[in-house]
């Protein structure tokens, strides 16, 4: 029987789909990220000020600057527009902030917009910029509660990832009492889908030999429908053609929005943005016919930057993923499922050939929920003992591997083989455990 497998880019991001593919036990391996873009790290010597370290929610922010460092200035000749000011929590890491900035605005104007920025700053140039309502980017306005810091970005174009080029001290939003108060702001279970167009949750036993994954989707990055009208017309016939040739399952493999947050309503607002887009909507397989959809999530759209077992919103999150995929009740990921919810958004579909023989066997795993810290700054390390998938999610995959079919597909949020990337000493990483141990010794074994 043949099969299809593709990997889609939503908005062209860096951030793509990586698939390695094992015939025979035809194992294919697919993650949401990419490798990090190269960047031009500037000293960091610009002096960036906020006005407070401490404001109330919605109030502006004043961010102060002093251009210091002429070698921050962008070599690609777009003058002034090339610095802007951009917002993230205070505990991400200033060599690799995370696309987009949840608030930002240039330095030349003070807004989303650079009509005008036309001239290079000189040396030592100097001025503010205040980040309210105006300069709502991936997040909406207010801030939310917690630490924030603003930084200094030296670059016009768009990267997966931004290196800071100066950086404010910390500062608070919000009083620590309606903070505690909003820590998690879960929202009571609802199906509220009807306003919206919702997915089509894929079927065990259906008969599907094309399955397609994307990941990293921001709505506004799409410049036209081109990409869901090529796989409408590649990957998505309907009718007695389809009959022939089989069904496809679109494949969802982690940020598949952007909301790095606790509060669960903006969390739905970023879903209801990405499944209600123009383009998703009309061509997308939310379309009539519509596409059997699933996935699994990364960071973005599962928590925060870089978060594990340590996001403490991690069931009320789940629930939104639940709700924005359509995942119905006989799920053990839904929260009305009949023996209780399972912790984790894990799945696996089995799909049969054309004769009736099992044949795809979807996997997508969890990488998220149960992952023991990264980095120190996000928990306890673990050392040896760090985990991915926690022992029940283990457990799980392990059954799922002695289930017979004739290809495998394991979908991943995360990298698939991210020990071979030297990209960071391997001593900054939590699991790392010596010289020679077993995290270097995970390393040589993948080769």
């Amino acid at each position: 029987m043949h099969y299809a497998v593709t990997a889609v880019d939503v908005d062209a991001m860096v951030c793509s789909a990586s698939i390695l593919f094992r015939s025979n036990v035809a194992l294919l391996l697919a993650s949401s990220h990419g490798t990090r873009a190269e960047e031009d790290t500037a000293t960091v010597d610009n002096l960036i000020l906020v006005s407070n370290i401490a404001y109330d929610e919605g109030e502006g922010i004043v961010v102060t600057f002093d251009l210091k460092n002429s070698n921050a200035v962008d070599d690609d000749g777009t003058g002034t527009g090339a610095y802007w000011i951009g917002l993230w929590p205070a505990d991400y890491d200033p060599a690799s902030l995370p696309s987009p900035s949840p608030y930002w605005a240039w330095v030349c104007s003070g807004s989303h917009d650079a009509t005008d920025c036309d001239e290079r700053p000189s040396p030592g140039a100097s001025g503010s910029v205040t980040i309210d309502e105006d300069s709502a980017g991936s997040w909406e306005w207010p801030l939310t509660c917690g630490e924030w810091r603003a930084y200094l970005i030296a670059s016009e174009g768009w990267m997966p990832h931004y290196t800071s080029a100066g950086a404010s001290q910390s500062f608070a939003v919000g009083k620590s009492s309606s903070c505690e108060e909003q820590r998690c702001n879960a929202k009571d279970w609802e199906d509220d889908n009807d306003r919206i167009p919702g997915h089509l949750p894929p079927e065990d036993g259906a008969a599907i030999n094309r399955v397609a994954f994307s990941s990293c989707y921001d709505p506004d990055a799409q410049h036209g429908p081109d990409l869901w009208q090529h796989v409408r017309g590649n990957f998505g016939r309907s009718g007695e053609e389809e009959e022939k040739r089989g069904g496809l399952v679109w494949n969802w493999l982690g940020d598949n929005m952007y909301a790095d947050t606790n509060d669960s309503q903006a969390k739905r607002d970023a879903y209801d943005a990405a499944r209600g887009d123009r383009f998703y909507s009309e061509f997308g397989p939310v379309a009539d016919p519509r596409i059997m959809t699933t996935g699994t999530w990364d960071d973005h759209d599962y928590g925060m930057n870089d978060y594990g077992d340590n996001y403490e919103c991690r069931q009320s999150s789940q629930n939104e993923f639940v709700r924005h995929f359509n995942v119905p009740e006989t799920d053990p990921r839904h929260p009305n499922h009949a023996h209780g919810q399972r912790a984790g958004v894990y799945s696996s579909y089995m799909f049969l050939s054309d004769t009736g023989s099992p044949g795809i066997h979807l996997i997508n795993l969890d990488a998220r929920y149960h992952r023991s810290p990264t980095f120190s700054k996000y928990g306890a390390c673990a050392g040896a003992s760090s985990t991915m998938l926690g022992a029940e999610q283990w457990a799980w995959l392990e059954d799922e591997l002695g289930r017979p079919s004739e290809i495998k597909i394991i979908g991943s949020g995360t990298q698939i083989l991210p020990p071979t990337h030297r990209g960071r000493d391997p001593s900054e990483y939590c699991a790392y455990d010596g010289e020679g141990n077993t995290f270097d010794a995970a390393g040589f074994r993948i080769g």
